[in-house]
């Protein structure tokens, strides 16, 4: 997976040209599969790619190049090589690079395929000082979280079917900074719009039987109740504004890393083991 990096001066975009389903069959269309960017850090920026009218995946062997433009020019970085990933999320494949912002504001982005008119979508990237959810380098917040003892009125606790997941037993202030790493999702696989809650927390249920007893895991619903209209007080107290998140945490309790949106097995697999290393 390559950084982005580099300027192309004579590339430009309109960030404002993001309309892509112009009944063209060599159109590329960018959707944006996460959010809640920053300044600062090296940004994980994943996206879902559909080529054509009516819209349809483009395929796993094609070549993608990825390429941003900052606030207030228009020029573009150097396309850069971008990965596919799907273990684990097969049906939803998704595009996946990073990059560090230097500027706070609205970006384009540019998805490139040889052959096809390219892709554009706006990113907005925020001042770290100016944000309420966590971000990598500061304390995860240990709200109080429901447990089949103690279920704080929500109901359920978790909506993973036909069975919850087994990480609802003890509470989040018990499991993270507690000299142990620490893995929490926030997701709800019932009730989610983006039908990827689900799959996520698969994957993060089979990678946790390899971690072993080397790191806590936990699973923060979304939702009150099944109606989806109110938040759980657990996953408000984050003040993220997407789902699913999932933070990465040291033993400490400190974030050290996070996935905004989709991740497959492979993704989720490196950032534990990095948790271990």
């Amino acid at each position: 997976m390559a950084a982005c990096g580099g300027n192309k001066k004579d590339e430009t975009i309109d960030v404002k040209d993001t309309d892509t389903t112009r009944g063209e069959q060599d159109v590329l269309s960018t959707v944006m599969a996460g959010s809640m960017f920053q300044t600062g850090i090296n940004e994980r920026i994943t996206f879902a790619l559909f080529e054509g009218v009516p819209a349809s995946l483009v395929g796993a062997d094609t070549v993608v190049k990825l390429a941003f433009q900052k606030p207030g020019t228009r020029v573009l970085t150097e396309p850069v090589l971008v990965e596919r990933k799907s273990e684990g999320i097969t049906d939803r494949p998704y595009y996946v690079a990073h990059y560090n912002f230097d500027v706070a504001g609205d970006w384009g982005l540019q998805a490139q395929v040889d052959g096809m008119k390219p892709g554009n979508a706006v990113i907005t990237i925020n001042d770290p000082a100016k944000v309420a959810w966590p971000t990598p380098g500061k304390p995860l917040p240990k709200p109080q979280t429901p447990t089949p003892a103690n279920t704080l009125d929500v109901n359920p606790i978790c909506t993973q079917t036909p069975n919850p997941c087994p990480w609802h037993g003890a509470q989040l202030d018990t499991l993270v900074g507690k000299g142990k790493p620490s893995v929490v999702l926030l997701a709800t696989p019932a009730l989610c719009a983006s039908a990827t809650c689900g799959p996520v927390l698969d994957i993060l249920l089979a990678e946790a039987a390899a971690a072993g007893s080397k790191v806590n895991f936990a699973h923060v619903e979304v939702y009150k109740d099944s109606t989806g209209k109110v938040l759980s007080p657990a996953f408000a107290a984050f003040k993220t504004e997407s789902e699913p998140v999932c933070y990465f945490v040291d033993e400490n309790g400190i974030i050290v890393d996070r996935f905004n949106g989709p991740f497959d097995a492979s993704e989720a697999r490196a950032a534990i083991a990095s948790l271990i290393a």
